[in-house]
């Protein structure tokens, strides 16, 4: 099977985003206390781990996050991943009746089936019911800015290594956060919470599509 499709189809909804056991799909590396988030970095970050925490040391590649150690105190309702997806919305939809085990990365198939879903996924539908809507959600901080000491916007995504190490989830599953005051503790693939208000918004950045804004009052150490 072609390795491009593997990563592709490694990210699927089934209640969450998890990884699908595809037979044959390539094996993904897992992080290590002593590895570096940047070495599978985009070639614009700078190379260097002090932007990444310990605790992210933690989490192997497509981790989503463990209920939280505490229930915390907020006047924002939490919101939950999978409520960013219409209910009736498929992301492997493309996949029907395709046996991309049968594939190798140079089948002209695979590089067709590979393109439409990336395209397919970067207009995923989002949840018109959540614009306007103050939440909290908790995730996975992408910095656009690699080198700033403290920064407005970043992305926030579901499961660790998205956009970083494995090509971006659908854009129902980025969200382009704008913070204010700016963030200054937090760096790569740190786990925190966001809290704010939601917008329908299409941004694309050096790092992936995504399909909404979300205007920040607070970000916070997640803790589990």
């Amino acid at each position: 099977m072609t390795k491009l499709l593997g990563w592709l189809a490694a990210a699927v909804v089934v209640g969450a985003m998890v990884f699908l056991l595809v037979p044959g799909a390539p094996e993904l590396p897992h992080e290590t206390a002593g590895s570096s988030l940047d070495e599978a970095a985009p070639p614009s970050a700078p190379q260097d781990a002090s932007a990444a925490s310990a605790g992210t040391s933690e989490f192997a590649i497509g981790d989503r996050l463990p209920p939280a150690m505490m229930e915390r105190a907020s006047e924002y309702p939490e919101i939950e991943w999978d409520s960013l997806m219409p209910a009736d919305w498929n992301p492997l939809e493309i996949f029907e009746g395709l046996d991309i085990d049968a594939l190798d990365d140079a089948d002209p198939r695979a590089i067709e089936a590979l393109e439409t879903l990336r395209a397919a996924w970067d207009e995923a539908p989002t949840n018109e019911a959540l614009s306007g809507t103050a939440g909290r959600i908790a995730g996975f901080l992408v910095p656009l800015d690699w080198q700033a000491e403290s920064f407005r916007e970043f992305l926030l995504v579901p499961y660790f290594g998205a956009c970083i190490h494995t090509p971006p989830p659908p854009a129902n599953q980025i969200i382009h956060v704008i913070a204010d005051p700016p963030v200054t503790e937090y760096g790569m693939m740190e786990a925190i919470w966001v809290e704010g208000r939601f917008e329908i918004a299409e941004i694309d950045t050096e790092m992936g599509r995504s399909g909404y804004r979300m205007y920040a009052h607070g970000v916070t150490l997640y803790e589990w």
